[in-house]
């Protein structure tokens, strides 16, 4: 039995490991249905600073910076955090000084 010891233990790690990832992506998927929520009941209002939003809601899947009307803005992209194509998609776009200026919902298209 113990000359198996390294196994088993490497084996004890990575059950560990998968459940610590198997929370995190509860965690994600929480995450993202409340700012789903938050979007469809109108909760997401402009003057609401990136901090407070990113410690609501966690990371963004991608930010980005584009151009608008009045400048630069960032674009932070939120997904389910399994579905890489076939997802719900909310777009957050910031000004340049943090504000949040408007969030746009892109809802999965059911293909027939």
């Amino acid at each position: 039995m113990l000359e198996y010891g390294d196994q088993i233990s490497t084996l004890r790690q990575l059950g560990a490991s998968q459940r610590q990832i198997e929370l995190t992506l509860l965690e994600q998927e929480a995450a993202f249905n409340r700012l789903w929520a938050d979007a469809a009941n109108n909760k997401l209002v402009p003057g609401m600073i990136k901090p407070d939003i990113l410690a609501a809601y966690g990371e963004p899947v991608i930010t980005q910076d584009v151009s608008g009307v009045n400048g630069k803005k960032e674009r932070l992209l939120y997904r389910r955090p399994t579905a890489y194509f076939n997802s719900d998609k909310i777009y957050l776009y910031f000004n340049a000084t943090g504000f949040l200026e408007s969030a746009e919902t892109d809802p999965m298209r059911q293909k027939i």
